[in-house]
């Protein structure tokens, strides 16, 4: 638990700030601690007796800010008698607190978020109106759910809400966010405690050759020693292309002994995708994890359930959603991941396969990228299967954010 203490001047400034304001709003860099920070401002709210909710958007993250939470909670609990006081904070995405029997947890149409306070209903293990709450990923959120938990809340309650602008990869409106019921300007963290200085680099390159106008850049501060072995490499190529030369660093690197698999997850921007990356490793007869069923599974339910199209998408929304709520990052197998679900998430080695759809080029592509390259905490590797981003990638090769893969000919 140590680790987790070691808290910035800023972050316990803000903690500080929270005891005396009704709301604080926190826009924070990609690995600034945004979740460290509602982690420790759950578990001393708890401590006082207090009613905590924590609201994420990502399913996949729901474990990890459990397990934080609750190793804060009992340590503070601990160094102050108070055991229990775990027992108060509650920790969920949005779509299980407030459950629609008609519709899937990830997707709303238009004609539902219409009728949002109507259709959702409060699926709280205890209903106690809540004293603090607070919110992760708050860029995925729409202002009818932060409403919504509201509602839930005590009318003097506490209330903290963290966003990266950079990973708003659902392109929510921000406009709406702005009207946030919290006074004050927002506090910035921008200082990055993960990811090393040249990723950071190239982030912000993408940022500014995109014209993606909003936050300031990402600050590494990473320790030297955790920038000496960072190596980040960049492929362009057609899908086959790509792929091959997905395989070909995957073998490599599972015969380093410096490598150890459980620090590698690859990202797709789709799970058609991603069967396509699990093929290549069941080829190589390498174990996974991954955040989405496997194409047999998929398949076996589109076969039960026939032509109703309907029934299929919501059982396997379903089953996909067992994979999610499964996923961990303990164990040794590699990660497979669609780029969303493992927001919020990092690991050593990431391998980013990029070829987003026609729906994520027109609409969020950038943001993306930006979200899959900072996942990485030390080495990446970019194999991008889209035209679009071509150019991109030979000029942060030419400007030096990003090194040329060695099976990369322009």
């Amino acid at each position: 638990v140590e680790h987790l203490l070691n808290l910035t001047k800023k972050q316990r400034e803000i903690l500080n700030r929270e005891k005396k304001s009704s709301g604080t709003r926190v826009k924070g860099a990609a690995g600034s601690g945004k979740t460290l920070l509602l982690a420790h401002k759950a578990a001393l709210a708890a401590l006082e007796g207090k009613r905590v909710l924590v609201v994420c958007f990502n399913i996949t993250m729901v474990n990890y800010i459990k397990d934080l939470v609750n190793r804060l909670a009992r340590y503070y609990g601990q160094q102050n008698d108070n055991q229990n006081c775990y027992r108060n904070i509650e920790v969920g995405h949005y779509h299980r607190l407030f459950i629609n029997k008609n519709s899937s947890e990830e997707e709303i149409t238009d004609e539902e978020k219409n009728d949002e306070k109507k259709r959702r209903v409060d699926n709280r293990n205890d209903k106690t109106p809540i004293d603090v709450l607070l919110i992760d990923e708050g860029q995925d959120f729409q202002r009818a759910w932060v409403d919504k938990l509201l509602s839930i809340c005590r009318k003097e309650c506490e209330f903290m809400f963290c966003e990266d602008r950079r990973q708003n990869i659902y392109g929510r409106e921000e406009i709406r966010r702005e009207a946030m019921p919290i006074s004050g300007r927002p506090t910035e963290l921008k200082e990055s405690f993960r990811i090393p200085e040249k990723t950071a680099k190239l982030a912000n390159f993408l940022a500014d050759y995109t014209q993606l106008e909003i936050e300031d850049n990402v600050e590494s501060i990473k320790p030297l020693q955790g920038n000496l072995f960072v190596r980040n490499l960049w492929f362009n190529g057609t899908y086959k292309e790509s792929i091959e030369a997905l395989k070909v660093d995957i073998k490599n690197l599972t015969k380093d002994r410096n490598n150890a698999r459980a620090d590698t997850a690859i990202l797709v921007c789709s799970v058609e995708d991603g069967w396509e990356v699990c093929k290549v490793l069941n080829q190589l007869s390498l174990l996974y994890q991954s955040t989405f069923e496997p194409p047999e599974e998929n398949e076996k339910v589109k076969n039960i359930c026939e032509r109703d199209s309907k029934n299929f998408k919501h059982e396997g929304k379903k089953l996909r959603r067992g994979y999610k709520t499964a996923f961990w990052m303990q164990g040794g197998r590699i990660k497979i991941s669609t780029i969303h679900s493992f927001k919020g998430w990092e690991l050593t080695n990431i391998l980013v396969f990029f070829n987003p759809d026609e729906k994520q080029q027109n609409e969020h592509s950038t943001e993306l990228l930006y979200t899959a390259i900072t996942r990485s905490q030390e080495c990446l590797t970019i194999y991008n299967a889209n035209f679009l981003f071509e150019t991109f990638g030979d000029v942060a090769i030419s400007k030096g954010c990003i090194e040329v893969h060695p099976m990369y000919q322009k």
